[in-house]
């Protein structure tokens, strides 16, 4: 036999509500800990960003998928910054997609930066069998105060010490998001 429990409203012992729904299935979460907010996702549209091989570059994420808290800045900065009242464990991850036309990439490194300082980082070599397009990934979950702020820098060098492109973020090449766990 099965049991079945109705409220509308789940409360913490204090009288916050925790979740409630309106009957209809329409379910709300009250406990701001609960939303995983603030939460961002950016990407670069709508133009290439050229980069010198051999040269750390701030990736400038340009459109914002979403922004909860408006942390992200997408025109000036290109970072996440936490808000007041918003301390705490944060996940990030990014992408970076680089075409270097013509040349060949040696190596890449994709960074997140912690108020202006590499904090992680990621590298890869192909110097014994050179690429054209590579697209890195990482991932980190960092312990942020309020007014840190995180960027994503890209490295990426060629055989030849030719410039190349960040491309234009078409299906999710080039992106940046994150979100508070706790």
């Amino acid at each position: 036999m099965a049991s079945i429990i109705r409220v509308d409203d789940l409360q913490d012992s204090g009288g916050n509500s925790i979740i409630s729904s309106d009957g209809s299935g329409t379910v709300t979460i009250g406990n701001s800990a609960l939303k995983n907010t603030p939460n961002f996702s950016a990407k670069r549209e709508n133009a290439t960003q050229s980069i010198s091989s051999g040269t750390n570059t701030k990736v400038q994420f340009n459109t914002e998928v979403f922004d909860s808290d408006n942390a992200y800045d997408a025109t000036t900065n290109y970072r996440f910054t936490v808000p007041s009242n918003k301390a705490g464990k944060y996940f990030f991850s990014a992408k970076v997609s680089a075409s270097g036309g013509n040349a060949n990439l040696n190596r890449a490194s994709i960074m997140f930066y912690k108020n202006g300082s590499n904090f992680t980082k990621i590298f890869n070599g192909f110097e014994t069998n050179p690429i054209r397009v590579f697209s890195p990934e990482i991932s980190v979950v960092m312990d942020l105060a309020v007014s840190d702020y995180v960027e994503v820098f890209a490295y990426f060098e060629t055989a030849n010490s030719a410039d190349l492109n960040i491309d234009d973020g078409a299906e999710g090449l080039v992106q940046f998001y994150g979100y508070k766990l706790t």
